[in-house]
């Protein structure tokens, strides 16, 4: 069957047929990956399943086990083999009645979970060549060593690039690595993961292309180091920042309540052409770590100019304190009347830009200071 292309549903249906019974593939963490389709009692028998293992110590070999739940008593008998590829890939389960128990059933169970770890291996292989080839790709393009928009479409193509589209590019990273990482420099949480880790960083990747398969907008979904990278299109509707912001913080914290993963988003300006990414990358980049400079955790920054406040979150405290007691301290004690108005309008400014702007220069054009020019003020 695995010669003739077929997968690994035919393979659990084929063997559901063969048995008269009931057959069920589970990964590692209890839930389904595929299920006879011709048994209608499969979420019955699934959910005993489950619940009889967990209280299990050890089921790392064969092993066999009947209920005493009555509601199955008609399958109570059930086989369990392990599925194991370079790591433990999950179980299959077969369910029997009492008269129907052979020893043939755990032969025909050992050689099904063999098959079924090679062709996951090989499934495995094959997701990890598409997605290393992906990421050298957007690498290389965010990089600079890809100069020309027709090589970036042309190698592109198999990513999802479309020629004329505009897109948005997110980085994520996770909350707890960075802080780790930032207390402690030699930290290797953000190093590409070795052993089981790698499993952890396939879990969290597939979490977040699950859910953000939910925003309307179309993406492509690639890695950087230790940062999740989205390239998210913009439709032809236009781009509404404060929509998707609000969708993106939504979806942090479904993230963070079904996983408990903590994760952060920069977001850059949108990129008219392909070789733009490479701007709308950095952009978001510098976008997230400016929310980590805030000491902020889960959290959605875009991409904005860098200003006086920007610059200013930049600067030692210390330096800050000794530039407000020299500047900014004698505007508590002002004794003349037009300067009091000139520090009353200025406040409003910060809190209120347009409409304060007009009341500042009706102010300074009444006051003392209206011969200035507006760049001297």
């Amino acid at each position: 069957m695995i010669m003739r292309g077929k997968g690994i549903s035919s393979i659990i249906d084929s063997l559901s047929k063969l048995f008269s019974s009931p057959v069920i593939l589970l990964n590692y963490k209890w839930q389904t990956i595929s299920a006879s389709s011709q048994n209608t009692s499969v979420a019955e028998l699934t959910a005993a399943a489950v619940n009889t293992l967990q209280d299990l110590s050890d089921i790392s070999s064969p092993t066999s086990l009947c209920f005493i739940n009555t509601s199955v008593r008609e399958r109570c008998c059930m086989l369990v083999y392990p599925v194991k590829t370079y790591r433990h890939e999950g179980y299959l389960l077969s369910f029997h009645s009492p008269d129907q128990w052979t020893g043939l059933f755990g032969l025909t169970l050992e050689q099904a979970s063999n098959v079924i770890g090679m062709e996951l291996t090989k499934s495995q292989a094959v997701k990890e060549r598409s997605r290393r080839h992906k990421n050298e790709f957007f690498s290389d393009l965010i990089e600079g060593y890809i100069t020309s928009e027709q090589e970036a479409l042309n190698r592109g193509k198999r990513c999802g690039l479309i020629k004329g589209r505009s897109s948005v590019v997110l980085t994520m990273r996770n909350d707890e690595v960075h802080h780790m990482h930032q207390r402690f420099p030699n930290y290797e949480g953000s190093a590409p993961p070795k052993g089981d880790n790698i499993t952890e960083q396939e879990e969290q990747y597939e979490h977040i292309k699950r859910l953000f398969g939910e925003l309307e907008h179309s993406f492509v979904m690639f890695t950087k180091h230790d940062t999740y990278c989205l390239l998210l299109s913009i439709p032809e509707s236009g781009w509404d920042e404060a929509k998707i912001t609000e969708q993106l913080s939504g979806m942090l914290k479904v993230l963070h309540h079904e996983t408990g993963l903590s994760l952060s988003i920069g977001m850059g300006k949108p990129a008219t052409n392909v070789l733009g990414v490479r701007h709308s990358y950095t952009e978001a980049v510098n976008a997230l770590q400016f929310g980590y400079w805030l000491k902020r955790k889960q959290f959605v920054q875009s991409y904005q100019a860098k200003d006086i406040g920007y610059l200013f979150h930049m600067l030692p405290h210390n330096e800050l304190k000794q530039f407000y007691d020299a500047t900014l301290n004698g505007l508590l004690h002002i004794a003349d009347e037009h300067e009091k108005r000139v520090a009353a309008h200025l406040e409003r400014f910060l809190r209120y830009p347009m409409p304060a702007c007009r009341n500042i220069q009706a102010t300074f054009r009444s006051s003392k200071y209206g011969g200035l020019s507006t760049g001297k003020v």
